[in-house]
């Protein structure tokens, strides 16, 4: 046994000497009958000691059998109000405290640990400790007690975790999470933390959740009565899905000249395309979101810009703008004052705009007359000679007439002597 004097009357140690006597004999009487304290006797203070503290504290490691008792005074060193604390070290809270008068108290020991037991006056001041030491009882996790599993999924919009499956015998098995934000890449539900083991403050009791893509571990800490607290972790890997098309873009080709088609963006899982242009067989959308207008073969690139959660969708389309059509115009021919002899043609004639052309030769006759050109107009001067390559009479559609124009024939005489 350990006695403790410091700052101790007279009186008190010669009371002490009379509690330590009756502690002995306690101990005596134990041996005499062959039997040994019990278990649950670690720390002692005789019931007839009203004056003085005094404690057993069999230092050194021990197993507890379960329950542990003092009998304390509140008359040490003279003081009334003397208390008693019962604190297991580095605990957040005492086991007992403010223990007042006369009087036993009992306390479960289920943890190893240090015990402290602190006897304190508040007129003097005088404060006596004692300490014991419980090994034995704390036993660890056996393999398969707890179980962690990882997931690893392609992102599909919904909630996903670590797995985690617990021996249903163990009483009292309490789990908190807590997430490394220096592997996650994206917000998560539940208690963040930096790399490394978290914190205390930064445990929390609800399971973390991801929906987005991310890359996280996960902390677990597993405690129980009886039971080392132990901390393992898994991790939740979430990857892009890759996008599809619901309904594929499509593109028609037109006219040159006319009204440009409408692209069709199509549909896709997730998000909206854009589209760009580009000419056939150069850089993908190298003409940028104008559509061409000349005529050509053309590249109409659709693209879904990749997001957080989905990859880039792209899918071209070719079309053409086709050349348009030759524009025409239509050139009649008036006889003006001439006919068109029997089994003569002098039918309309076509023309291109922007190329040449001979006209059609004159078949008209005029009796009296010779055809001399033709001209723009009915009384108009000769514009155009017979067989004339002419180009853009008119505009494209419209028509054009030529009159011909007559001059009165002449004729010369000879005369012959003879």
């Amino acid at each position: 046994m350990k006695e403790f004097e410091k700052n101790r009357s007279a009186e008190t140690k010669r009371q002490m000497r009379v509690c330590g006597a009756m502690l002995s004999l306690l101990a005596l009487m134990s041996l005499a009958s062959l039997q040994p304290l019990p278990a649950h006797a670690g720390i002692v203070v005789s019931s007839a000691c009203s004056a003085a503290f005094r404690m057993d504290t069999r230092e050194g490691p021990f197993a507890s059998g379960g329950a542990e008792t003092l009998t304390y005074s509140a008359l040490w060193h003279g003081d009334a109000n003397a208390t008693v604390t019962i604190l297991q070290r580095d605990a957040d809270s005492p086991v007992a405290s403010g223990l007042r008068g006369e009087g036993t108290n009992s306390w479960s020991v289920t943890l190893d640990g240090t015990y402290v037991l602190t006897h304190a006056t508040s007129g003097t001041n005088a404060v006596e400790t004692a300490t014991f030491v419980v090994r034995g009882l704390t036993q660890s996790f056996a393999e398969g007690d707890i179980r962690l599993t990882d997931y690893a999924g392609v992102y599909d919009g919904r909630a996903h975790t670590i797995g985690i499956e617990t021996n249903e015998a163990i009483a009292g098995l309490t789990l908190k999470y807590a997430v490394d934000v220096a592997t996650a890449s994206s917000p998560s539900q539940g208690a963040g933390t930096t790399a490394g083991t978290p914190s205390p403050q930064q445990w929390s009791s609800e399971r973390p959740q991801f929906v987005n893509v991310t890359n996280v571990v996960v902390f677990v800490e597993a405690s129980a009565p009886g039971y080392f607290t132990t901390t393992n972790s898994a991790t939740v890997t979430i990857t892009k899905a890759a996008n599809a098309w619901l309904t594929a873009p499509s593109m028609k080709g037109w006219t040159a000249g006319a009204t440009p088609a409408t692209p069709n963006r199509g549909q896709a899982k997730f998000g909206t395309a854009t589209v760009a242009y580009g000419v056939a067989g150069g850089a993908a959308g190298g003409l940028g979101a104008t559509r061409p207008s000349a005529s050509g073969s053309y590249v109409a690139t659709f693209t879904v810009p990749e997001t957080e959660n989905y990859g880039v969708l792209v899918k071209d389309v070719s079309f053409t703008i086709a050349a348009a059509p030759p524009k025409t115009y239509k050139v009649n021919f008036n006889a003006n004052g001439g006919k068109l002899p029997k089994g003569k043609k002098m039918s309309a004639q076509t023309f291109t705009t922007g190329k040449a052309a001979k006209l059609r030769t004159n078949t008209f006759t005029r009796k009296g007359y010779v055809f001399v050109g033709w001209a723009e107009r009915k009384d108009g001067p000769v514009a155009y000679k017979n067989g004339q390559s002419v180009k853009n009479l008119g505009k494209g559609g419209h028509t054009v007439t030529l009159y011909a124009v007559w001059a009165k024939a002449q004729y010369k005489v000879v005369f012959d002597a003879s």
